[in-house]
């Protein structure tokens, strides 16, 4: 039986890395390949820039692993982290804040189908979902969307039917 060959991993970090060589540093590498965290993001560039593939295929090889051994432990890699770590506590904020209006909307949306299916089976202007019932009298009605209680007279109403159900 013949032993098997370890077969080569040729991932598309190394290509870009090697398209780059230019351009290239760790934090251009970080930022691109978004990573969170020191020991992975410096272990993963450290294989990269020292692989044969890489250092045959980029003339400034030797100089770019130089530059990321001056570069780990420096000021410069403590500010980047710190300024990274703030960048990806508020992206994940704001996912977070995203998500948080989805789910909100979805759910008004359901309250509003549910208060529209009650208005269709109880007849118009009868039974709690009418404008009436949601405490929006005809000065309110004739505004429309321009009042600032209307939006208010809504919200407490749908309270109401909720605390109701």
């Amino acid at each position: 039986m013949h032993a098997q060959k370890k077969q080569k991993v040729i991932t598309s970090d190394i290509d870009w890395c090697i398209e780059n060589y230019n351009n290239l540093s760790p934090s251009n590498f970080i930022e691109i390949f978004n990573y969170g965290d020191v020991s992975s993001a410096n272990m993963r560039y450290s294989a990269i820039i020292s692989m044969k593939r890489f250092l045959k295929k980029v003339p400034n090889g030797s100089q770019i692993k130089r530059e990321f051994k001056r570069w780990r432990g420096s000021q410069q890699e403590q500010t980047f982290w710190n300024e990274r770590k703030i960048k990806l506590a508020r992206e994940f904020a704001e996912a977070r804040a995203r998500l948080s209006v989805i789910n909100s909307v979805g759910r008004i949306a359901e309250e509003e189908a549910n208060i529209l299916g009650n208005r269709e089976s109880d007849g118009p202007g009868v039974g709690p979902s009418s404008a009436v019932a949601a405490g929006i009298n005809t000065e309110e009605r004739s505004r429309g969307a321009e009042s600032p209680s209307m939006g208010t007279n809504a919200v407490r109403a749908l309270s109401v039917q909720e605390s109701e159900r």
